[in-house]
């Protein structure tokens, strides 16, 4: 099984993975912080989430991947 990560607001590499046959498998809230002049985003509970983007999490199964050829391009 092939993994990608990618941020939800990333509408261009999510409709790629698309094209390819992926799929979200999850999709995860995150908590956006700034220290020391970064920012950072951690995952955390839904209730806690406090970024204007997820992380999700696609994949591509083996079976689905042998089942069609790509049509990404």
């Amino acid at each position: 099984m092939a993994r990608k990560q990618v941020s939800s607001h990333n509408e261009k590499a999510i409709g790629l993975y698309k094209r390819l046959g992926f799929a979200t498998a999850e999709n995860l809230p995150l908590r956006r912080t700034q220290e020391e002049g970064m920012v950072k985003h951690a995952i955390v509970d839904r209730s806690q989430a406090i970024a204007s983007f997820d992380y999700l999490r696609m994949e591509l199964p083996v079976e689905r991947f042998r089942q069609s050829p790509p049509k990404a391009f």
